[in-house]
This record gives C-alpha cells, structure tokens and sequence, in this order.
C-alpha cells in the first residue's frame, strides 16, 4: 500500500495555494498518495465529515503553516472565514491530546522561513520542512520530507559491537598498615593509562610485578625496605609525594635493573636522592634468601640507586 498524505492549508492566499498544489502533485509523482482538498471540490458527505475521515485514514499529515493558517488555528479570523482550518485545528489537538508523546502522524511544513513564528505552539516540538523545492537533489528539505514520509532514513545506526571489558581505577590509601598494603598493592591494577600516586606505592606495586622470579619475594624485599626507612625518618619518606608516570613503567618486558633504571630517570631531580635513600645499606635485602638470578638484579639495581646518573 501507497504511503496516504494529507495536506491540512488555509485558502485566501494564490500563491501559497499553488505551493500546496505543487507540492502534492511532487509527492504523488514519487509513489506517495497525497491529498488536497483541491482534488475533491464536492464531497458528498460534506466538508467537516470530509476533513475527519481524510486525517484518520491518513499516515502521515503535512500542515502547511502561514499566518493565516495560525490566525484560523488561535480562532482569531473574522467570522465566516476560516471554518475548515479551525475544524482541522480541532481534530489535530484532540488526536494530540489523547496520544501524548506519540505523534507521528502531524509534521509542520512552511515554504518560507519566515513562517516559522506562523507554526501553532503545539506543533513547534516537532520536525518542520522548509520546503523550496519540488525536486529531488542533493539532501534537500524535499528530499528529506520524502524520507520522512517514507520512511527512508538518510542514516542507519551500525552493528552493535562487543562491550570492552576495563578494568576499575583503583586507589591504595597510604595510610594502611603494613599487611594491608602489601595486598593492596599487589592487587591494585595497572592500565594502559597515565596515574600518579605517591613513589612507595608505584616501587613497590611495579617491581613487584616484575621481580625476576618471585613476586611474593619481592613483595617482603620492598616491604622490608619501606619499613625500614619509615623508621629511621618517619616524618620525611612516606608524605614526600614525587609523581611516576606508570604507563612507562609497566611494561612486561621490563627486569628489575631497568625497572629501577628507568624509576630513577623518571623521577625527577628529588628521584635519585630519594630512591638512594629508600636503597640504602640497613634497607638492602638478604640476597643470600634469594636465588642468583634475583641477587644479582637487586645488588645491581642497589648499586646504582646509590650512585645515580647525573641528569
């Protein structure tokens, strides 16, 4: 079946009647079975019965908006004329009113941009087509209003892809005692994104992801050197916030010596002076716990810790 348009006008103006006209017989030359009244000068069963049966039976109805069209609309047009869009203006409120939030039947048209204060109050939420043109070119408001009535979008969504799965943005309290940090730490992610948290933490979630061979060592190693340095200064380490930028420092293929290497060229000029002090004699681990792999990684990273490269 033919899409069914109707196009609701005010009469009194010749040039804006024969837009109308123009219009339909455009709509009707593509496959859409407009109606004017112009088609049916004498309708049998009576204009108001006409006007009613036309708007139910229609799918879609253009109102072609002027300012005598919004003068019949409002009621405010000398008496005796104007009847036929005042009837119009009162179907279309009713079907408005008893449908809330469901138009998709009326849509506001106007040949002139000027015309846009001329559309009524209760129509001007809605989609209007300035049509200029009776042609189909180019993405034109024509062209448009045949989309719509159509039902032709010029754009169709694409397939819905699959859902990424990213990880939350966690945080570790630097308050947290001892144990609690150390598992915290080990569990706090690591994404493919700049953050910046306090030195400790970055040292001791990093490297302990990448210790050679035993994480859990290396997690008792730098637990150990925090502890210690906490107690010989325990107002100077912990509240000295110097930033690490962890996307360069989570690399996978990262070993503890360039971990450490890297940690010190990153770290700024209060880096160097700070990890040396983290890594100092009393903070060195027991190399002889781990195996030679690890020992030799860690007496390598402490070496140069305590000797870091002039920048």
């Amino acid at each position: 079946m033919p899409v069914r348009v109707l196009i609701s006008y005010s009469h009194g103006d010749s040039v804006h009647v024969s837009k109308v006209l123009q219009l339909s017989n455009a709509l009707r030359k593509h496959g859409i079975d407009c109606w004017i009244d112009l088609y049916e000068p004498n309708p049998p069963e009576g204009w108001p019965f006409w006007m009613e049966r036309q708007i139910e039976s229609a799918d879609h109805v253009l109102i072609a908006c002027s300012e005598n069209y919004l003068k019949r609309w409002n009621g405010l047009e000398s008496p005796g004329v104007g009847h036929g869009v005042a009837w119009e203006a009162q179907l279309i409120r009713a079907l408005l009113m008893n449908h809330p939030g469901q138009n998709r039947k009326f849509s506001p048209i106007i040949f002139d941009s000027g015309d846009i204060a001329h559309i009524p109050d209760v129509l001007s939420v809605y989609t209007r087509y300035e049509i200029n043109t009776f042609i189909l070119e180019n993405e034109n408001t024509f062209t448009s209003l045949v989309r719509h009535l159509t039902d032709q979008d010029l754009h169709k969504p694409s397939d819905l892809g699959t859902v990424p799965s990213l990880p939350p943005l966690q945080t570790i309290p630097t308050s947290l005692d001892g144990e609690r940090r150390a598992s915290g730490l080990l569990e706090f992610g690591v994404g493919p994104m700049i953050q910046s948290i306090h030195i400790p933490v970055a040292l001791y979630r990093v490297y302990a992801e990448h210790f050679v061979s035993n994480p859990n060592q290396a997690t008792v190693f730098l637990q150990d050197c925090m502890n210690k340095r906490l107690r010989a200064n325990p107002e100077g380490f912990p509240e000295r916030s110097i930033i690490v930028p962890l996307i360069e420092l989570s690399q996978p293929a990262m070993n503890p010596h360039d971990f450490w290497a890297r940690t010190i060229s990153m770290s700024g000029l209060k880096g160097p002076r700070t990890l040396a002090a983290l890594l100092t004699n009393e903070a060195a681990p027991n190399v002889q716990q781990l195996n030679e792999q690890d020992a030799k990684c860690v007496s390598e990273a402490l070496a140069l810790a305590r000797n870091p490269p002039i920048r």
